[in-house]
């Protein structure tokens, strides 16, 4: 589905542009997306940019979230814990590569699945605009919230020698809660900057491609989000009901 699968290297140039446009220019983003899509590119930079980050981080930032789930764990979870931690405290060039990936295709699934349910929303308010613009709308933002938060994130971790504080969120101030907990997950979602950031780029993404009004616009990525948003927080729910927490 790539709108430029032969891409020649003005058009690669232009994508490259595009990139820092969504950052300091949104609205000339995506009136690019109207006309070009290509969110096979920013899905691969942004599934690429992660894979990097863990692969290289994981050693640090797995030990550190075990640590503390550590400390809040049941007696049932400790012996499990504790084998994820010596696996992760030393992991061999096959784990870090195996949890890179995974952590890569995660995000891209982070980015198209809202994607697909913006646009059944969209289409249900009228949006004249087509799947593969949505999903241009969103990949092309979601460089804010996977590309460059990852490379903040990664000078954080060099600097500091810790993944404590690379989240960039709320919850990157918890540094003694439970990663499992309910309120960790919660700060994690809706104390999170780089998201609204993505989700300001966005609104303005499908007003200039569906042609929406503002309020409508506003209120169809906003219900998107809350209701996406509810699925995390009811499966730590779930997990602490069945974990006996």
């Amino acid at each position: 589905m790539n709108d430029a699968p032969n891409q020649t290297p003005a058009a690669a140039a232009s994508l490259t542009d595009r990139a820092v446009q969504v950052i300091v220019a949104p609205a000339v983003a995506m009136r690019a997306v109207f006309d070009r899509p290509a969110w096979l590119a920013p899905l691969g930079v942004i599934c690429l940019l992660v894979w990097l980050f863990t692969a290289f981080n994981v050693h640090i930032m797995m030990p550190e979230s075990v640590e503390r789930q550590l400390a809040h764990a049941p007696a049932a979870q400790v012996e499990m814990l504790e084998h994820q931690l010596d696996m992760f405290s030393d992991p061999p060039p096959w784990l870090r590569l195996l949890t890179g990936l995974g952590a890569g295709l995660s995000a891209v699934l982070a980015i198209l699945l809202p994607g697909l349910v913006l646009h059944s929303f969209l289409r249900l308010s009228e949006g004249k605009g087509k799947l593969r613009q949505t999903l241009g709308v969103v990949s092309w933002a979601g460089l804010i919230a996977y590309g460059l938060r990852t490379m903040l994130s990664w000078v954080i971790v060099a600097v500091t020698g810790s993944g404590t504080y690379a989240g960039l969120t709320a919850a990157s101030l918890m540094s003694d809660a439970n990663p499992s907990s309910v309120p960790f997950v919660v700060a994690g979602i809706y104390g999170d900057p780089f998201i609204y950031w993505m989700l300001w780029v966005v609104l303005i993404g499908v007003i200039v491609v569906h042609q929406l009004p503002r309020s409508r616009a506003l209120i169809v990525v906003a219900a998107t989000y809350v209701l996406l948003s509810i699925v995390p927080i009811a499966f730590t729910l779930l997990g602490q009901a069945v974990g006996g927490h």
